[in-house]
């Protein structure tokens, strides 16, 4: 067991702001949420965010935000038992940081179903995975988490296209991106059977900016 670099995610303030932006976009094309693949809790506790992704098929992701760092974890449910990282909640501790511990502690995050684990180090200001003793490259469970290192809103698009049978216009989804406080016209864009007020709550819990009427 190892940690290794892991290049693929962007900084910690942009994994936060991609993850209000997918859940924000997840909620104004579903607004039952049961069938949305992205959350987001931006009060999660008095200091910490919480995004998290499920495919409802068992794969998932839970990445939280605290102290200027952020730790997450990913399962795949049809990764091989050899892929998947074999180790205790024992062996967790004694390798990430002191600041994450509480993340492994926490029964939301469902820690018995672990097939990568990655934060963030604050000191060396860069990510780690943990990895098993013999490094898998580009494990399947760090492509749960592509959305959060797509460059362009095409990726969004063609996902929503496919799961949500949407056709939303890529300058809409890189106008969430680049949160853009939400506007009737931008919720139109999304879909036209919600309105601003439908969603003015979820914007509350996401964190996420609406235009001042």
């Amino acid at each position: 067991m190892r940690a290794v670099h892991n290049s693929s995610l962007p900084s910690v303030l942009e994994c936060l702001r991609r993850s209000q932006s997918l859940a924000l976009m997840d909620a104004l094309l579903s607004p039952e949420w049961e069938y949305r693949y992205y959350s987001f809790n931006s009060g999660w506790s008095e200091s910490e965010q919480m995004a998290s992704m499920r495919d409802g098929s068992g794969d998932h992701y839970f990445m939280l935000f605290t102290g200027g760092g952020a730790v997450a974890k990913c399962f795949a449910h049809e990764i091989g038992a050899p892929q998947r990282v074999p180790v205790s909640l024992t062996d967790l501790q004694h390798v990430i940081p002191e600041r994450y511990q509480s993340f492994l502690r926490e029964p939301a995050f469902l820690m018995d179903e672990l097939s990568l684990l990655i934060w963030f180090d604050v000191e060396q200001q860069l990510w780690l995975q943990l990895s098993p003793e013999e490094s898998i490259t580009d494990p399947p469970a760090d492509s749960l988490m592509k959305m959060l290192s797509a460059p362009q809103p095409g990726a969004y698009v063609a996902w929503a296209r496919e799961y949500f049978e949407s056709d939303t216009p890529s300058e809409a989804v890189a106008a969430i991106f680049a949160h853009q406080p939400l506007t009737e016209a931008l919720v139109a864009a999304f879909n036209d059977d919600v309105s601003l007020l439908d969603v003015q709550e979820e914007c509350r819990d996401i964190g996420y900016p609406v235009a001042v009427r």
